[in-house]
């Protein structure tokens, strides 16, 4: 007889052959295929997506770095405090200059107006480098959607070893 907080080996074969692998909820999928900004703005989305990114065999590292830089800008836009700090955008900026496809005259003018110290222009450069992250994020968005559907259509075999 088991004590009473263990399970058997078969019990606990049963429970994972039941729960399966982690993937999304078809709502969710039927949700997040409207556009990326549906995807973006879930915080389930933005896990599931981030775990697609960063499967090393996918080769998205870059992609990862990307939604790293949107998820800071996100935050500092909806942190609460209508200032961003210049040290902060400032931040975001260097991150951008490496991995986003802004062009140079793009970056050195985000540059100029944070540095300007204008609060209001501050916040709407953050805003620019987020959506160009954005608009990066949807070259592999596809990917994700169809990956995700192909998931959660295909049957879990489930086997069990005695």
């Amino acid at each position: 007889m088991l004590p009473q907080n263990e399970m058997s080996h078969l019990q606990w074969l049963g429970i994972w052959g039941m729960t399966g692998f982690s993937k999304p909820e078809n709502s969710d999928l039927d949700k997040w295929s409207k556009g990326i900004t549906y995807l973006l703005a879930d915080p389930k989305g933005l896990h599931y997506f981030k775990e697609f990114l960063s499967e090393p065999a996918r080769n998205f590292e870059a992609h990862a770095q990307i939604l790293g830089i949107w998820a800071e800008c996100d935050k500092l836009i909806n942190q609460g405090i209508p200032v961003i700090s210049r040290d902060d955008a400032r931040a975001v900026l260097d991150k951008a200059r490496e991995n986003l496809s802004m062009s140079s005259g793009e970056l050195c003018q985000v540059e100029l107006n944070i540095n300007s110290g204008n609060e209001g222009q501050i916040r709407d450069e953050v805003i620019k480098m987020q959506e160009a992250a954005r608009d990066d994020l949807n070259s592999v968005y596809s990917s994700f959607i169809m990956y995700s559907k192909r998931l959660n259509s295909s049957k879990k075999v489930k086997c069990l070893i005695l």
